[in-house]
Formats: structure tokens, C-alpha cells, sequence
């Protein structure tokens, strides 16, 4: 079973909408290549909190979406 836990630099639960895979049509989009993880952890990282490095668009709600 894979358990999933949201990046702290992310900021909290509610920024993020109901996921979707329109591939396999599931709730659960699993990125198995990683490539979205890593930009939408670009664009939606919180700024000035001293983690990491600060998103582009650090207000924004994150969809997972595969």
C-alpha cells in the first residue's frame, strides 16, 4: 500500500483540490515518473518560511491530475 504525505513547503492540507486520474480513472494519481511532483513543488512552495526555496505562484490551490 502506498502511503502519500504532503510536502511542509507545500503548506497545509486545504491548498490542495480533490485529485484525479483520468487515465486510470481513479482518485488516486500516483506520478510514477515524479516530474510533476517536482514542478508543481516549484510553483506552489510557500515563500519565506526558511525551507527550501520560494515557489512562483505560492498562493495558488494545487490540483493532482495525472
Amino acid at each position: 500500500m502506498l502511503t502519500f504525505v504532503a510536502a511542509p513547503e507545500l503548506g497545509p492540507a486545504s491548498r490542495f483540490v480533490a485529485p484525479r486520474d483520468f487515465i486510470w480513472d481513479t482518485s488516486v494519481p500516483v506520478d510514477l515518473d515524479g516530474h510533476g511532483t517536482h514542478v508543481s513543488g516549484t510553483i506552489g512552495q510557500l515563500t519565506n518560511n526558511g525551507l527550501g526555496v520560494a515557489g512562483v505562484a505560492f498562493n495558488v490551490k494545487i490540483m493532482p491530475v495525472k
